[in-house]
């Protein structure tokens, strides 16, 4: 347990400094990165470290509407973008929830109240046909899973007062691929590590899903930058073959130390694909975006 308070003070103290002795980044400069680790209290009610990294290059609304050109991967009446790798990495100790997802994605397009010729404006609504091909697994690799995924998004105009809510975003989507089994499903897991997935090893897969997400600006420093955010995400999916239902939501409370790094409050309930675990954790953690 002292080991365990020792690694949480000195995270601290190398976080504090950090974003503290850094210089300002330009805020509307895209980070592809974001790396966020603390403490959780996870759903079997114990204390562990928690670790959260992601790679996005779509991470900023900004980056997605500089990668569309005026003429380049026209089609039709919509664009399609340069396909880039994602990543996810969420791990743990005791039972924390545990996964890594791997994806090219890849997107197209088709702008809503724009007249034709025009490129998407980051004050219009449009529409976004998500592409990705990838994998799931777990921490210790036991399951694998290859998925392709089709997606119908609708991404919203910036709403409230100085644009409050940014990029509102609902879709629907459909995953199929293939569950391969490496070795013995989740043996001495308990708690939100256990996989709680209906779909069988060795077996196809097919899900199809509802998702959404924003981005809420509370309180402000000035007319351009947040002080107080809150990012709210959640997905639900249906496993067709197994007439199965799986949920996932997060919930973050943001405290800006600097553009680039932030103090979060997390909640999330359901660990999501692949283990689909339905309990839940809450966990505060350092965050760091470059």
């Amino acid at each position: 347990m002292w080991k365990l308070k020792r690694i949480v003070l000195f995270s601290a103290l190398v976080m504090m400094f950090l974003s503290f002795s850094s210089g300002s980044a330009e805020e509307d400069r895209a980070y592809p990165f974001e790396l966020s680790f603390g403490t959780v209290r996870t759903d079997a009610d114990r204390g562990a470290i928690n670790l959260y990294l992601s790679y996005n290059e779509q991470i900023d609304e900004n980056k997605i509407f500089q990668e569309i050109g005026e003429d380049d991967f026209r089609i039709g009446r919509g664009w399609l973008t340069g396909f880039s790798p994602e990543l996810l990495v969420q791990t743990g100790g005791e039972d924390a929830f545990r996964r890594v997802i791997a994806k090219i994605r890849g997107n197209y397009f088709w702008p809503e109240a724009i007249g034709s010729g025009k490129k998407p404006e980051k004050s219009k609504s449009f529409l976004r046909f998500p592409l990705a091909v990838g994998f799931e697994t777990d921490h210790r690799f036991d399951q694998l899973n290859f998925i392709g995924e089709f997606g119908y998004e609708f991404i919203g105009r910036p709403v409230g007062k100085n644009q409050m809510i940014k990029r509102p975003e609902v879709g629907l989507f459909l995953q199929t691929g293939y569950k391969f089994d490496i070795e013995d499903k989740g043996e001495g897991e308990f708690g939100g590590a256990v996989d709680e997935s209906e779909e069988d090893s060795d077996s196809f897969i097919m899900r199809a899903a509802l998702g959404g997400s924003a981005e809420i600006d509370l309180f402000h420093f000035n007319k351009d930058r947040y002080l107080v955010q809150f990012l709210p995400s959640g997905r639900l999916w249906y496993d067709l073959p197994n007439t199965e239902i799986y949920y996932r939501l997060d919930l973050i409370l943001r405290l800006a130390l600097t553009t680039d790094k932030s103090f979060d409050l997390r909640y999330e309930l359901g660990s999501g694909e692949p283990n689909f675990n339905d309990g839940d954790q809450i966990s505060a953690n350092f965050t760091l975006r470059f």
